[in-house]
């Protein structure tokens, strides 16, 4: 049987959204491919909360600033309410530019901005 696909969070004010502990970094290792990493976390009001990040299609020539659009999904079930950081992942396998920056929207609307560190390996 198949998992249930997941169901989005009803839209929560953007004034009432909180994140934290945002870092990003490129794996520049030797013999591996250049890799980005990024993590954060979202305050959710129960467990079953996902936080998707999505890759923003950019119409500007920024191309050292990833540019990513944050989702928030519920997953199927019943949740104990419980407010708990959820955590959200984002990994590309970079082959062209380097990206220095990282901005993350919510519907749009930018809501963290900060810089990617390189990791020699």
């Amino acid at each position: 049987m198949s998992p249930a696909p997941l169901q989005e969070h009803p839209s929560r004010s953007i004034q009432h959204l909180h994140t934290q502990k945002w870092y990003a970094w490129i794996s520049l290792s030797k013999g591996q491919p250049r890799i980005l990493s990024l993590e954060g976390e979202i305050e959710g009001n129960n467990v079953g909360i996902e936080a998707v990040l999505l890759k923003k299609k950019s119409m500007e020539d920024d191309d050292d600033t990833l540019k990513l659009e944050l989702v928030i999904h519920q997953r199927p079930g019943t949740w104990k309410k419980l407010s708990c950081w959820n955590r959200a992942k984002y990994d590309e396998v970079l082959l062209g530019n380097l990206y220095s920056m990282v901005y993350i929207y919510v519907e749009g609307s930018l809501i963290e901005k900060f810089p990617v560190e390189l990791l020699a390996g």
